[in-house]
C-alpha cells in the first residue's frame, strides 16, 4: 500500500469519526449540520467499506515522518499549543501524537501540565488513561513523581492499572540501564 492510500484513509477514518462522534465538531469545523440528509449514510454497504477501510488502517505500522530536528521543534511547538487550547478535540489530538511521536521532541513543563490537568480534570476513563500515557511518553520525571503520588487516590481501577502498569515500565526500564 503506498503512501497516498495511506494518508486518504487515515483522513477518511478521522472524517467518519469527527462525523458521527463528534457532530458538534462536525458543524463547527466544516459548518455541517449534523442532521442534514445530505452527510448521512444511506445505504449499509457505505457504512461497511467505511469500517473496513478504518479497520485496515488501525492494523497498518505507525511509521513516524520523517522530519529534521527544526521541524519536530516546530511540531512540538504547535502541539504545545493545542494543548493549551480550549477546544477539547484539539487536545484529545495532541494526546494521539504525543503518544504516537513523543520520543521526536521535548515539550515544556507548560504542556506537562497541561496533560496533567486532563488526566486531572477528564471527564471520561479513556481520556484520562490517554493522559496518562501521554505523560509517560512526555518522559518528565516530575510528571512521573506526580503519577506515584495520586495512584493511592485514584477511584477509577482501569486509570489505576494503566498508571501502575507505566510506573512499573518506566521502573524497569530504569533498573535494567
Amino acid at each position: 500500500m503506498n503512501t497516498s492510500s495511506t494518508c486518504r484513509r487515515l483522513t477518511l477514518s478521522l472524517l467518519v469519526t469527527a462525523l458521527f462522534a463528534y457532530p458538534a465538531v462536525a458543524q463547527q469545523s466544516f459548518g455541517i449540520d449534523a442532521g442534514d440528509d445530505a452527510y448521512r449514510l444511506n445505504e449499509y454497504a457505505d457504512l461497511s467499506t467505511i469500517i473496513a477501510e478504518v479497520r485496515e488502517v488501525e492494523h497498518l505500522p505507525l511509521i513516524p515522518p520523517t522530519l529534521t530536528v527544526v521541524e519536530w521543534s516546530e511540531y512540538g511547538d504547535r502541539l504545545e499549543t493545542a494543548l493549551s487550547s480550549g477546544h477539547r478535540g484539539l487536545k484529545y489530538a495532541a494526546l494521539r501524537l504525543i503518544i504516537a511521536y513523543g520520543e521526536h521532541f521535548d515539550l515544556s513543563e507548560d504542556a506537562v501540565f497541561d496533560v496533567m490537568r486532563i488526566y486531572r480534570d477528564g471527564d471520561a476513563d479513556r481520556v484520562r488513561r490517554m493522559a496518562v500515557v501521554a505523560l509517560a511518553r512526555m518522559d518528565s520525571d516530575w510528571a512521573m513523581k506526580f503519577l506515584e503520588r495520586s495512584v493511592r487516590f485514584e477511584k477509577s481501577d482501569q486509570v489505576k492499572h494503566t498508571i501502575r502498569s507505566i510506573l512499573h515500565e518506566r521502573n524497569h526500564r530504569l533498573t535494567s540501564l
